[in-house]
Parts: structure tokens; sequence; C-alpha cells
């Protein structure tokens, strides 16, 4: 797939580096470092595509020599820490072929840098990736002081400025894109980090020539060895370690995907089931009205036939049938929310007004009108009462009471009855 890779770096003196073997080794070629003396040969490298010098058309004819060019950089640069050369490295998507990628960089490297007066050194390179595919890229040297006959003149400090490298990413992602859009391709490539893009990944470091052929050759010698690859570079433990956290991430992101996916079905089932209900209750709620509305209806016209067939001021006779209060029974209620009534069996009907009964007067109880009167308390009563009626028999005018009998006076010896 399509990836973004741009990145820039400075050829100096300082570093002990020249431009004369930077140049031979990407390009290729054979060349000799006038300034030292020293050959520097690149011309058995294998995977160099294409090679190519840009230029201004004010640029002199000699500067389209790599070997003058380069040997003039030197020349005109006298300090120990000169800074020779700016070199910007490429990734070219692998789904252009060659005449598709040549056509990409040369666009890109008129408008971006031989347009603002630099001469532009271009080199494709095509190795073969870690996984067996093509790995295109692009080296791409530029000079850095401004050209003035038929020399080189002061440097230009603006193409030091951080901005334009940056406008150059993004640009170079637009022209890269458009490229993959005219074949068709929906590959995309984009020159934001992964933190801007809100990508939870981490950047894997870059190897380097030296790291990645040592870790190319332990890998070949424990293949032939039939042995497990040890890491050889502190470069290539650290990139090893990068992408096991990226793929731990890959791992948790996808498990974190599907729970999410089973909560999102999860939801829309039950928003479905909640409409369904809800459908449910409206459809029986407005056959209950229709019903009450039915009822109200035959009410009324009961009630206007009545009133047109009684005298004039006449009370309005009600029907019996309007005193009498049907008891809510579990029938009734189906027939009053629509719900489908069966006739219950005897042992059910039976039980199930044995419960409405418990629950009008309370479990275990009975109406007071149902109770069986108390024997002892019927005897009592009757004994209460004869006794009130005794006692409100009445007796002598001497307070005798019934039953009782009093003494004779006309036989007291006293003589005074007889005076």
């Amino acid at each position: 797939m399509a990836i973004f890779h741009m990145r820039a770096q400075v050829i100096s003196r300082a570093a002990g580096r020249s431009a004369i073997a930077a140049a031979a080794y990407r390009a290729g070629e054979r060349l000799r470092d006038e300034r030292t003396g020293q050959m520097h040969d690149y011309s058995r490298k294998a995977y160099v595509e294409y090679r190519e010098i840009l230029a201004p058309e004010t640029a002199p004819a000699w500067m389209r020599d790599r070997a003058a060019l380069w040997s003039g950089v030197e020349a005109a640069e006298k300090r120990k820490d000169a800074q020779l050369a700016r070199e910007v490295h490429f990734a070219l998507p692998r789904e252009l072929d060659k005449a598709q990628r040549l056509e990409l960089i040369r666009d890109f490297c008129e408008r971006e840098f031989v347009a603002r007066g630099m001469i532009a050194d271009v080199a494709i390179h095509n190795p073969s990736g870690r996984d067996g595919g093509e790995q295109p890229h692009a080296h791409v040297m530029l000079t850095t002081r401004v050209l003035t006959g038929e020399g080189f003149g002061p440097k230009e400090r603006s193409w030091n400025d951080k901005s334009l490298y940056e406008g150059w990413r993004e640009r170079w992602a637009d022209y890269a894109n458009r490229s993959l859009e005219r074949i068709g391709c929906g590959e995309r490539i984009d020159h934001r980090s992964f933190a801007e893009r809100g990508i939870d990944r981490e950047p894997e470091p870059k190897l380097g020539p030296k790291a990645a052929r040592l870790e190319r050759h332990e890998q070949q010698a424990a293949a032939n060895e039939n042995r497990p690859a040890i890491v050889v570079t502190e470069r290539g433990q650290e990139w090893r370690a990068v992408q096991e956290r990226n793929r731990r991430r890959d791992e948790l992101r996808g498990r974190v995907e599907v729970i999410a996916r089973g909560l999102q079905q999860a939801v829309e089932r039950a928003v479905v089931e909640a409409r369904a209900r809800l459908e449910a209750v409206r459809e029986r709620f407005e056959r209950t009205a229709a019903m009450i509305r039915e009822w109200i209806g035959r009410e009324r016209a009961v009630g206007e036939l009545g009133q047109a067939g009684r005298p004039m001021g006449a009370e309005p006779e009600r029907p019996q049938a309007e005193n009498r209060q049907e008891p809510q029974t579990p029938m009734s209620r189906d027939r009053l929310f629509g719900r489908e009534t069966k006739e219950m069996p005897a042992p059910d009907r039976l039980r199930a007004e044995t419960a409405q009964r418990s629950e009008m007067f309370g479990r275990g109880k009975v109406p007071v009108a149902g109770k069986e009167p108390d024997r002892r308390a019927l005897l009592g009563k009757v004994e209460r009462e004869a006794a009130n009626r005794q006692a409100s028999t009445p007796g002598d005018l001497l307070g005798r009471k019934p039953g009782q009998v009093m003494p004779d006076r006309t036989r007291d010896d006293g003589g005074r009855g007889r005076s």
C-alpha cells in the first residue's frame, strides 16, 4: 500500500561527509573528488532505477554533469564545517509503474525546487522490501547557493526555513494522491502525523542503511542455519519493540470494535422491540377508546329514547341496569380492554372469585353478613331478655317481689290491732 515518507537532511563537512561521495552513492556511479583526490565507486549498485540532473534554464552547461557539479560545490565551500548540499528523501507509491513514478518525481522537483533556483540531482532506487515487494524511493540532492553567471553565488538562507519544508510535505502528498487518482487507485497518503490525525499508533523508527544491512545479514544467516534470528543492533531492537507495541494496539482496537458492534446491535434490537411494544399499546388504547365511545353513544341513545316517551315534568326513569355494578372479574376486564376471553372451568372460576373476595375484604376474611351467629352468644342474649321481662313485672304496692309472702299484722300480740 502507498505510504507517506519524506525526510530532509543536510550533508555537512562537520559530520565528515562529502558531496561527491553522496552523489556517487545515490547515482550508482564512479566519481572522483577533486579536492581530496579520492575515488568513490558505487557503479556496482544494482537497484538504481533512474538518475537525472534537473537545473534552471540559466544554469551553465557544466552544472549538468554530476562530477563537475559537485566538485564545483566542494570548491565553493571553504569552511571545514560547511553545509555542502541538502538531500530530500521520498517514498514513491508502489501502485505506480516506472514511467508514472518518474513523471511524479520530475514534476514535483521542477515545480518546487528548480523553479526556486536550485539544482536537483535526482536518483530513483527500487530495492526489495522486507515483505519481498518493491520499495521504490527517490533521493534528491539540492544545491544551497544561488546561481550567478557561470558559478555559485551566496547561500540562500530562506531555503532553510522550516515552513518551506512543511509546505513541501503537504504538496508532495497532493502530487502523489493526484497520481494515484489518475490511475484509478483508491489508496491515499497523508502528510500529517498519527497524533494530528487522531491515530493511536506509534511511528516506527528508521533503521538506517548500516543497521538494516546488519539485520538483513543476521536474518539470512539464521535462515541458513535453521535457527531464530536475533537482534544485532540497538536500532533493530527499538524497531522490533515499536512493532510489538503497535501489534498489541491493533489487537486491542479490534477487540474494542467487536464489543462496540455488539453493543450497537443490542441497542438497535432493543429500540425495535420497544417500538413494537409501544405500537401494540397504542392499538389497544385505540380499541379501548373506541369501545368507550360506543358505550357512551348507546347510553345517550337510550336516555334520549326514554326522555322522548315520558310525560312532561316526569322524572326520567333510570334503567335498572344502571344501579347494578358489574363486578370487575377477569373476564369483564378482558372484555373492557379488548383481550380475548375464554370461559373458565368451574374450579378456576371458584378460585378467581375467592381471590376477588380476599382482595376486597382482606385475606382470610369474609363479609360480616356471611358469618354464622355464635350459639353461646344467642343463649346469653335470651337469658338477658327473660331477666329484663321479670324485672319489669309489677309487684304489690308494698314493694313485695313476685312470690314473696308478707307476715300478717292482725296477729300482733301487742293488742295494738284491737283498739
